[in-house]
Formats: C-alpha cells, sequence, structure tokens
C-alpha cells in the first residue's frame, strides 16, 4: 500500500483515508499511510450539534489533523445544526451529505459508450 500511495504522490496525487470513526478505518492508518485527507464517517458527525460525547471526540480528530496537517471532511451531515457545529466548533469546513445534496448519478450527462444503469 506505502509503494501505491507512494506512487501517486510522485503522480501528484492525493490520498484519503475514508470512514474515520467506522470499523478498519483505525488511527494506525494515519501513522502507516500519511493520507493527506481524512474523511469522518457519519458515525461520528451524527447529532454532533447535541452530542457532547461526539464533540469531545471531534475535536480530538480536528486537533490530531492539524497537527498531522491533514485536511478533514465530514461526511453524512444531514442538518443544519450538524453544519453549524461542525463548521463554528469544531472547525471543519469541508462537508458533504444529504443536507447539501442527494446523491444525483442519473443526472450526469451520459459517457460515450458508458450507459447509466
Amino acid at each position: 500500500m506505502h509503494n501505491i500511495i507512494d506512487t501517486y504522490r510522485q503522480m501528484g496525487f492525493t490520498t484519503a483515508l475514508d470512514d474515520l470513526g467506522k470499523g478498519h478505518a483505525n488511527l494506525d492508518l494515519l501513522v502507516d499511510l500519511r493520507p493527506d485527507k481524512l474523511k469522518i464517517d457519519r458515525a461520528l458527525v451524527m447529532d454532533c450539534h447535541q452530542d457532547t460525547r461526539r464533540q469531545v471526540l471531534l475535536k480530538a480528530v480536528v486537533d490530531i489533523a492539524r497537527q498531522l496537517e491533514i485536511d478533514l471532511v465530514a461526511e453524512g451531515i444531514e442538518c443544519r445544526e450538524e453544519a453549524r457545529w461542525l463548521h463554528e466548533e469544531a472547525g471543519i469546513v469541508q462537508h458533504q451529505g444529504f443536507y447539501y445534496a442527494r446523491p444525483a448519478f442519473e443526472a450526469l450527462p451520459p459517457i460515450h459508450g458508458f450507459a447509466a444503469s
């Protein structure tokens, strides 16, 4: 995996670690893979505006990311209150989720030779 990531970096690509806070996306991967971006899973984001335990964990992730110079993306934002707390209280400015837009694969223009199914 290190060789693949190093090769991508040499080609000008950046790497992201997806689903931090869920399953196999563990903190040891930050040491081993050195990603450029961390995507924080919905499991940590959900109800963050009213859940003190999630707030503490998210602020710790923000601190780690800042010290390691890793950008953060909060995934799974479903309401304005989550988005505001993440931006204003945690300082996470990159967001994605249903609050902003629903997936719209069908709305993409067709690519020559490929059809949406």
